[in-house]
């Protein structure tokens, strides 16, 4: 018989991977890692990115 499931824990390193899956979302992780910033702050700083897309990624 094979495995449900339910009887298989995700690997988390698999977890991470789809939560910040994406272009845009380990550069404005990046630009995080100092600390928070605001919005245009986070626009200015990643002059490649439009708004739209950053707010669709945040």
């Amino acid at each position: 018989m094979g495995v449900s499931k339910k009887e298989i824990s995700p690997c988390p390193i698999d977890v991470t991977l789809s939560v910040i899956d994406g272009r845009w979302k380990g550069t404005i992780l990046w630009r995080l890692l100092d600390g928070p910033m605001r919005t245009n702050e986070s626009r200015k700083s990643i002059p490649e990115m439009t708004e739209r897309m950053l707010l669709r990624h945040l």
